[in-house]
């Protein structure tokens, strides 16, 4: 096992705003991944509602309550669906 500190320093020393700039730089890279993940998810949902209307010949509102989409996020997905 090992431990690791990390010391952020004074607020008035050099290198207490590097330790800073990095949080906000990691944090800018996982709020653009957690973006390009929900893009995934939305692209993969209006796949799989596209080819429930078309193979089952559902209407987007059956084909949703078919893969369960909340209520809530289905305005989303029938706009997606409008948009292509």
């Amino acid at each position: 096992m090992s431990a690791v500190m990390i010391c952020l320093g004074k607020p008035d020393s050099e290198n207490y705003h590097e330790i800073l700039k990095m949080t906000q730089n990691l944090e800018r890279e996982v709020s653009l991944m957690c973006n390009l993940s929900q893009d995934v998810v939305d692209r993969t949902l209006l796949s799989a509602i596209q080819h429930l209307m078309e193979t089952l010949n559902l209407t987007a509102e059956q084909a949703m309550a078919a893969l369960k989409i909340p209520e809530t996020e289905r305005p989303k997905y029938t706009s997606m669906l409008e948009e292509q």
